[in-house]
């Protein structure tokens, strides 16, 4: 079973999250460039010499620190001073040098060779710089997409409200912190600690504090491989996030075997809720912050659209339509004008251009994230020109409905689409609203769907033999 965040229910944010783009952004590339280039065998390998290097020397006091592994040895051994004992020979001394210079030149070479190791932090070294590189590698893919998906899903939030300075120390010194504490609790560590958990985890925490009773959107995988069979649900996040913090909290004592710095997600979490609480003590947020946001989020008309309101208002249509159609050529995603000339292609029947704009419309609401207006519109639109197809604006308002997981609307809107599209476009359509049917565990409306494709004068040789292997699939099954 696999639970995935995927936002905020009703959240519409004031400008875009470009930090939080750029942080996911700046993870890929970081991952790309040096995550991918060494196996796990090769990473073993060298913690495990790079783990008998030090045992090696720390057990044998008489032996000089190696200079070619200087800086892959703990503070105390790097600046240590050989201590002469007469019980070992000098031919034993010598030859045991020889043998940690040689451990010392492979872990090196090793060390320069696998770049993840080399830019994470390792508890028992120290490295300051590495600290925050740290903070932009991943394990691996899954580990990658794990963290991605948690910060996309609550971090924008974050940001809108703290605005992005702000958020970005938030985010930095949350994954400083969650590193430090890590390293605090294991000081002797040889291996790497490397992931964006920890930072992710400081924005949940300042997240609970901010919106504590906002719901969080959910999507519920029973079976991992039948993605397509998924349920969507919301949960507040005053429940949902302290039981996530709870959860990692009494994980803390196997997190040894477990290979996850569950230490780094408490401190984390610790520290954003921390970090939130005195922004809401402090009122940094009301004074400083949000005058600063509102200044350049406040909406000003472009007085193009104020005359051509006042003109629709006043039954001039002539020049509200001007006025609205040199304002698009300008701004073609305007949604204040959108909505105006798609009011005025209602109020002369003209359904083509209803049709034209309306999709226009939804696109555009749909880019700025405000998913409420997109449904809005969805609701308001097709029923008042029922009359008339609408086969652009039903395209896009079912795919929308589909990308955001709302399988009974998608086949509603499939349906009708369907219907008012008598072009070759409407093969495709059937065919996905025999998969949304399918996926519901609807056979016989599937089947049913798929045979009207197959009856279509334009289904072309391709699509024909698309169709019929899927019906024979669902005939087997």
């Amino acid at each position: 079973m696999l639970i995935l965040p995927i936002g905020r229910e009703k959240g519409i944010l004031q400008r875009h999250a470009w930090v939080t783009y750029s942080l996911v952004a700046l993870n890929i590339v970081f991952f790309l460039l040096f995550c991918t280039g060494s196996t796990d065998q090769e990473r073993g390998e060298l913690v495990r010499g790079w783990r008998s290097m030090i045992s090696y020397l720390r057990d044998r006091p008489y032996l000089r620190p190696p200079v070619a592994a200087a800086h892959l040895l703990p503070s105390g051994l790097r600046d240590r001073t050989p201590r002469p004992d007469p019980s070992v020979a000098e031919w034993k001394v010598s030859r045991e040098q020889t043998t940690l210079d040689e451990m010392a030149a492979d872990v090196r070479r090793r060390h320069y060779e696998v770049a993840d190791v080399r830019l994470a932090y390792v508890p028992a070294v120290g490295a300051p710089h590495t600290v925050l590189t740290s903070m932009f590698l991943h394990a691996g893919l899954l580990h990658l997409i794990g963290n991605m998906i948690f910060l996309l899903a609550v971090a924008p939030f974050v940001e809108d409200v703290y605005g992005r300075p702000l958020f970005i120390v938030l985010y930095l010194t949350g994954g400083i912190g969650a590193t430090l504490a890590f390293a605090a609790r294991y000081p002797n560590l040889v291996a790497p600690l490397l992931g964006a958990s920890g930072a992710v985890a400081a924005v949940m925490g300042a997240y609970l504090v901010r919106f504590a009773l906002s719901r969080l959107d959910f999507l519920l995988i029973p079976i991992i491989f039948l993605p397509t069979w998924h349920f969507r649900f919301s949960a507040p996040a005053l429940v949902v996030l302290p039981i996530w913090f709870l959860e990692q909290l009494v994980s803390i004592p196997m997190e040894g075997g477990s290979g996850v710095a569950v230490t780094a997600h408490v401190a984390g979490f610790g520290y954003g809720f921390l970090f939130a609480l005195l922004m809401k003590v402090t009122k940094v947020e009301s004074r400083l912050v949000q005058p600063v946001i509102e200044k350049k989020t406040t909406w000003r008309a472009d007085p193009r659209l104020d005359r051509a309101l006042a003109a629709f208002g006043g039954n001039d249509v002539e020049t509200a339509r001007r006025e609205v159609t040199a304002l698009l050529s300008e701004r073609p995603s305007d949604t204040g004008a959108l909505r105006l000339a798609l009011d005025i292609a209602r109020s002369r029947d003209e359904h083509a251009a209803v049709d034209q704009l309306g999709a226009r419309l939804l696109s555009a609401h749909a880019a700025a994230g405000e998913t409420v207006a997109v449904r809005d519109l969805i609701d308001e639109l097709p029923p008042s020109a029922a009359a008339q197809p609408l086969p652009q604006f039903l395209a896009r308002a079912a795919a929308f409905a589909e990308r955001t997981g709302d399988r009974p609307l998608a086949i509603s809107l499939y349906e009708r689409l369907c219907e008012a599209d008598a072009t070759v476009n409407a093969i495709p359509s059937l065919v996905k609203l025999a998969n949304l049917r399918r996926s519901k565990g609807d056979i016989g409306g599937a089947r049913e769907a798929l045979v009207r494709a197959l009856d279509h004068p334009a289904c072309s040789p391709e699509w024909r033999r698309k169709i019929d292997n899927t019906l024979s699939i669902i005939t087997a099954g």
